[in-house]
């Protein structure tokens, strides 16, 4: 029995021995928070390039006022938008073409050999524009053109880098030729065409031609008069021994001022209609022959649209007097170029997505409802029928009647 209790003495000492010698485990230590990593300062976002939009337009000769019209607009328009486009900021460079196309040509390419312009607005006399027309596509440079008016670029030549923010001759010759047939009681069915001698004038005349021969009507003469012609005095006495009808005219600028008042200082009564003929600012200079004189216009100032309204509050307080079509042609075009670039992001790279981006242009401008049709590389918009009316003491174009939403055929 003893020798019982001494063996279990014994094991339970040997068990405390053992259990007092076993390694303690290490406790696992709590895990260590994670240092904030030290910030790394940010890159300053770089400035986008500025955006170089070239004018290209006559500045100075017979033809200077619709340049300073079209200049005057366009930096009008930039104002509105701080001068920004698809986030860069925009630069406009003016070249004097002189209404000359050699000069035009040397000025297209110091704008985009030199001066390095992403894109191109202006044009006003056609025949410069012809001759710019393979430069552009071959330095695969956008045009929007402002003023120029030749119906063969939104035809055989159509031009893939050209895109017309204005209207062709065919675009307000038409209407005009339907109004004068609608009316034939009034204007009789013998027409005398009388145009200053260049190249946008033979196409005004077939225009005319196209439309109002088939319907019955006789063309007494064709005369082409020389640009920057101040006597008229020949001219009036041969239409005075023609004794048409009526007068279709395309004598654009001072000319056509000159004219009218010489035709009223020889007393003669026919009627005349036209095409660029009697522009707002070109009225004071004809003076009172100018009175009853109908023409037709894709714009007049006197326009009663919130849009135009606006346009001309604006204009009157840079400028100090009334907007014409001219300036409305620097107005609306810049703004074509202002969204189609925001169209891209500022990007220009892509000409497709470029061209893209211009025919899906679509807005309601000073002169109305815009949109870039495809066909032609010409807006659609409305043509206006003008009236040149006494209001308040005062001649000024007023609206006769409206034909909507125009557009080009295209190439045939």
């Amino acid at each position: 029995m003893i020798k019982l209790g001494l063996f279990l003495a014994l094991a339970a000492a040997m068990f405390l021995l053992f259990a007092g010698c076993k390694k303690e485990e290490p406790k696992a230590e709590p895990p260590k928070a994670e240092q904030p990593k030290a910030e790394q300062p940010k890159e300053p976002e770089k400035p986008k390039e500025t955006l170089k939009i070239g004018y290209l337009g006559p500045m100075t000769g017979a033809l200077g006022e619709y340049g300073d019209e079209n200049v005057k607009g366009l930096h009008l328009y930039l104002e509105q938008v701080k001068y920004t486009a698809g986030g860069r900021p925009v630069k406009v460079i003016t070249e004097d073409d002189a209404c000359d196309p050699q000069t035009g040509q040397q000025k297209l390419r110091k704008l985009i050999e030199s001066d390095k312009v992403d894109i191109l607005i202006g044009q006003v006399c056609s025949h410069v524009t012809l001759a710019l027309a393979d430069i552009l596509k071959n330095e695969k440079k956008f045009l929007v053109t402002t003023t120029t008016s030749t119906t063969a670029l939104s035809r055989d030549q159509k031009n893939p880098f050209i895109y017309r923010g204005s209207f062709n001759m065919w675009m307000v010759a038409a209407p005009l030729t339907k109004h004068i047939v609608a009316n034939k009681d009034k204007y009789g069915t013998k027409g005398l065409f009388v145009g200053t001698d260049m190249a946008t004038t033979y196409s005004v005349a077939k225009d005319f031609k196209d439309l109002y021969l088939p319907s019955g009507g006789e063309l007494v003469k064709e005369m082409y008069i020389p640009l920057g012609t101040v006597d008229y005095g020949p001219f009036v006495a041969e239409v005075k021994r023609l004794n048409p009808g009526f007068i279709f005219a395309f004598v654009p600028g001072a000319d056509g001022a000159r004219f009218v008042k010489a035709m009223g200082e020889a007393a003669l009564k026919i009627p005349i209609l036209g095409v660029s003929l009697m522009d707002d600012y070109i009225i004071p200079g004809a003076g009172p022959a100018a009175e009853g004189l109908i023409t037709s216009a894709q714009y007049t100032g006197s326009l009663d649209t919130p849009e135009n309204k606006e346009f001309v509050r604006l204009y009157k307080e840079k400028y100090g007097k009334m907007p014409d079509e001219n300036s409305n042609n620097g107005w609306d075009p810049m703004r074509i170029i202002v969204e189609a670039v925001n169209k891209v992001n500022g990007d220009l790279a892509d000409e497709n997505k470029v061209r893209e981006a211009l025919l899906g242009v679509s807005f309601t401008g000073a002169r109305g409802p815009i949109r870039m049709s495809g066909k032609g590389n010409i807006l659609v918009e409305n043509i206006y029928i003008r009236q040149v009316q006494n209001v308040n003491g005062k001649l000024q174009n007023v609206v006769i009647d409206t034909i909507k939403d125009v557009e080009d055929p295209g190439p045939q």
